[in-house]
């Protein structure tokens, strides 16, 4: 059967099975978008890297995508909110970008889109406004697409099937929209998906940049995605020496053009990291590096010990002049008999264990009728001796301890694969943000790097030598670089 046009019935219904089936298909055989020089309208060809995160964006309820400028992730998700209101009744999507005019933009490439495809692909429009989009379907059901500026409210009221997080880094109430509409979204079965780029000194970025180290970690269901600035298969191989030439400092390069996570995530480089300095000269002085472990010296434990919050286990040899950090270890929620369990489960000879001032708290639910300390159920395991760290009293004890672990990383080698984890605790590791008076605090903040930046603290301020019994020089080691951030993530 054949309409009044001569188009074949069938055939149309068909057509958008297919595209209601796939995304891909509706991309590669329908999308337009405006190439930026021209304005003018050009058939969508995905570079591969684009190409290889499509199933991803279709297939992650929770997705957090880390990228470098310029790599067509918005017009990709334009795509996917308007092929999710065409397929889908009653669908509500929700994108929250950092400024009004950023909201409207988006929104205005779902118009570019949809007004080039043809007509009988889509439903009829109900309303279409600077930021929101309607479609009407049959049975008078509606699909919604509302593009909005940052409010603290986010989506709360809304219950959006979809949720856009655009450009995070740069949104000072990141962590406020999300928390306010998780809830909703998460009893709608629905999704999120958050986008970022890696500017360091926007209002949002350490929630983006926990958000992803914790997905890295394995420490919520957000499945996450990578792009690096060579993503974009048209970048010449100088492009990075065509960048400094510009004028383009090399941090504002790393921050909006990252070659790899590590590089994207780390902090070692902006204002507020207690051990920047010291950390960026232990890399370009080669000590994270390859650190075997050396038989015939003891091998020392420090630790921050927690239940509820991460607890966190530095492994060194203290060889001659070298603190060599050979392993690190950190975990959340369990017992002393896990951490009694990972250490018997290494080949080293212990010396003695440094653990912080709560190692004194009473455990209620020891096996013990009476209960005992963390400390007691440590050496009934035979983590032993345990040597007691005192407790920083103030904020300013806190900082003389910080002080003292800058003035010995110059003494430190790090293990660049076991220890990756505490490495990037201690290039992450950060005073607080006073948003009131515009400065940094004299308060750490409290994010994923404290845990392994106090168990470090642990040995600064609590590690007192031993008489070496095998001569320095019989333990010299040949130290080599590789890749970082190994040990971090699949």
């Amino acid at each position: 059967m054949r309409n009044a046009t001569g188009f074949n019935i069938e055939a149309k219904i068909e057509e958008c099975r297919r595209v209601a089936r796939s995304f891909l298909y509706f991309i590669n055989k329908y999308v337009f978008i405006e190439e930026k020089e021209t304005k003018r309208a050009i058939k969508i060809q995905l570079w591969p890297e684009q190409e290889k995160i499509v199933p991803t964006i279709v297939e992650s309820n929770l997705l957090i995508i880390l990228k470098a400028r310029q790599l067509g992730l918005t017009w990709i998700v334009a795509m996917y909110v308007l092929w999710q209101i065409i397929r889908n009744p009653l669908f509500l999507a929700v994108v929250i970008s950092v400024t009004e005019d950023l909201s409207i933009e988006f929104l205005d490439r779902v118009y570019f889109i949809m007004d080039r495809l043809p007509p009988w692909l889509k439903p009829p429009t109900k309303s279409r406004t600077k930021q929101v989009f309607e479609f009407q379907h049959g049975n008078g059901l509606v699909s919604t697409i509302k593009s909005l500026p940052t409010t603290e409210m986010g989506a709360q009221s809304k219950t959006p099937n979809l949720l856009v997080m655009d450009e995070t880094c740069k949104n000072r109430l990141a962590k406020e929209i999300f928390n306010a509409s998780f809830p909703g979204i998460e009893q709608a079965k629905g999704q999120v998906i958050v986008i970022s780029n890696s500017f360091k000194e926007g209002a949002g970025w350490y929630w983006t940049r926990d958000l992803y180290i914790a997905t890295m970690r394995g420490l919520n269901k957000f499945k996450r995605v990578f792009l690096p600035w060579d993503a974009h298969p048209h970048r010449p191989a100088d492009f990075k020496e065509q960048m400094v030439a510009s004028g383009m400092t090399e941090q504002d390069i790393n921050e909006n053009y990252p070659d790899t996570e590590e590089q994207a995530i780390t902090d070692r480089n902006i204002v507020g990291v207690y051990y920047a300095k010291q950390m960026t000269e232990a890399r370009k002085e080669k000590r994270i590096c390859p650190v075997p472990w050396v038989p015939g010296f003891e091998v020392y434990t420090f630790w921050d010990i927690g239940v509820r919050d991460m607890t966190s286990v530095w492994f060194m040899q203290h060889i001659g002049k070298e603190y060599r950090f050979i392993d690190y270890y950190e975990n959340f929620g369990m017992g002393m008999v896990h951490y009694a369990k990972v250490l018997k489960e290494k080949d080293y000879v212990y010396g003695d264990h440094y653990m912080p001032h709560d190692v004194e708290k009473r455990a209620p639910h020891s096996d013990s009728e009476v209960a005992l300390t963390l400390k007691e159920i440590a050496e009934n395991l035979g983590i032993k001796p345990i040597i007691k760290v005192p407790r920083a009293k103030d904020t300013q004890a806190i900082l003389n301890a910080i002080e003292l672990g800058r003035n010995i990383i110059g003494q430190c080698w790090f293990d660049e694969k076991k220890c990756a984890k505490g490495i990037l605790c201690l290039e992450s590791y950060r005073s607080e943000w006073d948003e009131e008076n515009e400065i940094f605090s004299r308060k750490p903040l409290d994010n994923f790097a404290v845990h392994g930046a106090d168990a470090f603290r642990t040995f600064a301020q609590g590690y007192k030598p031993k008489v070496q019994m095998k001569s320095y020089s019989d333990s010299r080691t040949s130290y080599r670089d590789y890749g970082a951030l190994a040990y971090l993530g699949n």
